[in-house]
């Protein structure tokens, strides 16, 4: 078994019961959000894409899947919207993990009208936060049960897809250190462990506060 954990790095994806040539990969076609939407070039910077491979034990090497997780920095705008699902379908994303939608219950039934597939969500509070979850029309998907807080912060699906059940996740952390956050959700992925999971997120978490982070009146 391997587990990959880009926590450090604030934006990835973590994978559990994941061998084989599973690949994880920051930014692999994928524009920011700003980017997409002026149809600029390719971002490293907000995206992280997963792809299975013949010898993954997960699906049994008979399905290739694409996987991203992408903080969205809200999705408000129509045209920003339409331009972030276009990006999905031209780089033929099969589940897509999202952050900080800035959508609400209302506004997430929007995005189900342009997405060909299945969307599910968890709306923000506000103008804050909001994650969602899309899986493309065409992948054989069984959804058992939906996991979610009440601040539009994160959400899990406990769900087969292509004959494999699993868990998967999308996590949009604080913006501030939040040793509370951080506990509910490791303690939820530990109540997870038995079986595969793959959790996207935006984390706002560095491995060293001091290190990682600027401080402002440091000296040298």
């Amino acid at each position: 078994m391997v587990v990959r954990r880009l926590w450090a790095l604030g934006l990835g994806l973590l994978v559990k019961g994941y061998g084989g040539e599973g690949k994880v990969s920051a930014g692999a076609g994928l524009t920011t959000p700003r980017e997409a939407v002026r149809g600029g070039s390719l971002g490293p910077h907000r995206s992280s894409i997963l792809s299975t491979s013949a010898t993954d034990p997960i699906f049994g090497g008979t399905h290739n899947l694409k996987f991203v997780t992408w903080n969205v920095g809200g999705i408000t705008s129509p045209v920003k919207r339409s331009k972030i699902l276009q990006a999905l379908n031209r780089h033929k994303l099969d589940v897509a993990l999202l952050q900080e939608t800035h959508l609400s219950t209302l506004e997430h039934m929007k995005l189900r009208r342009w997405w060909m597939g299945d969307v599910y969500e968890n709306p923000a509070l506000g103008r804050k936060a909001g994650v969602a979850i899309l899986i493309r029309k065409g992948v054989n998907v069984q959804v058992h049960w939906q996991y979610q807080d009440s601040a539009g912060r994160y959400l899990f699906l406990k769900a087969t897809i292509e004959n494999k059940e699993l868990v998967l996740g999308t996590v949009y952390g604080p913006n501030v250190q939040d040793r509370r956050f951080t506990q509910a959700v490791g303690r939820l992925l530990r109540s997870f462990s038995d079986g595969p999971l793959l959790i996207g997120g935006d984390f706002n978490a560095v491995a060293d506060p001091w290190v990682d982070r600027s401080h402002s009146g440091a000296g040298g």
